[in-house]
């Protein structure tokens, strides 16, 4: 696929587009359990938001909004997860400044260079061994 002018590349080869398609089968695991139902999964929002741009090689220019929908769509028990320092929404906001670090927002990108590897720094710390692969598996992209 060709790269349009103003996109950024995520992926650089067919081996990292493999790798991102299983990171996005692992955070669908984590995040999804048993249930896909917006109302009663607060995980369900934030991962609709950001997996659509995982296995992609590059964003596009109008990407940007969507990434930017993130904020206002997460639901307050979302926000809760996060205040409580639940790792798997602290995954999920990590994914999201990486994948905003990539669409070059003049407003954002110095935070997204600092709070990405906190997060990560924070999450390298958890027990769940999901987690560890997903780090791992973006680790490798």
């Amino acid at each position: 696929m060709p790269k349009r002018p103003g996109s950024a590349t995520l992926f650089s080869s067919r081996s990292n587009l493999a790798l991102s398609q299983t990171l996005l089968h692992a955070l669908e695991d984590l995040c999804h359990g048993t249930t896909i139902d917006p109302e009663s999964n607060p995980y369900y929002i934030p991962f609709s938001v950001i997996a659509p741009f995982l296995p992609r090689s590059a964003l596009e220019v109008g990407d940007t909004n969507s990434l930017l929908s993130f904020g206002p769509k997460v639901s307050a028990a979302y926000r809760d997860l996060l205040l409580g320092r639940d790792e798997r929404a602290m995954l999920l906001l990590m994914l999201w400044l990486e994948l905003l670090r990539h669409a070059d927002i003049w407003w954002i990108t110095n935070r997204t260079r600092q709070e990405s590897p906190a997060l990560r720094r924070v999450l390298s710390c958890s027990a769940d061994d999901r987690i560890q692969t997903i780090l791992a598996l973006r680790e490798a992209i």
